[in-house]
């Protein structure tokens, strides 16, 4: 059977194959990102439902915590469910993901402020 893949057929092959481990990383990306949205999108109506607030003044004071801070809003809106909820978010992702933060924030426009 190997006789019968000539080289660039096993070019093509190989090709194939790093595109799909590409495809396999864009994909555990994404997912990073939609947790990330998805966590901080939590934050701000809980700041609403303190405070009494529209949900702009809202994501103003947690955008506003983010940068005296010097902390991405990815990292303060899990901190603040945690604080609220007693546990962590139940989408927050796990201690091996914590090296995505910058990109997964970055992908979904919410990067240190």
């Amino acid at each position: 059977m190997l006789s019968l893949l000539t080289g660039a057929r096993i070019e093509e092959l190989r090709a194939l194959t790093r595109a799909a481990v590409d495809l396999e990383g864009d994909v555990g990306e994404h997912r990073s990102a939609l947790v990330a949205r998805t966590v901080v999108e939590q934050a701000p109506d809980i700041i609403t439902g303190q405070n009494r607030c529209a949900a702009d003044e809202a994501f103003e004071v947690l955008r506003s915590l983010s940068q005296n801070r010097h902390v991405g809003l990815c990292d303060i809106a899990p901190e603040m469910i945690s604080a609220v909820g007693g546990r962590p978010p139940a989408s927050s992702p796990t201690s091996h993901d914590r090296s995505l933060d910058g990109r997964r924030c970055a992908a979904v426009g919410l990067g240190v402020a």
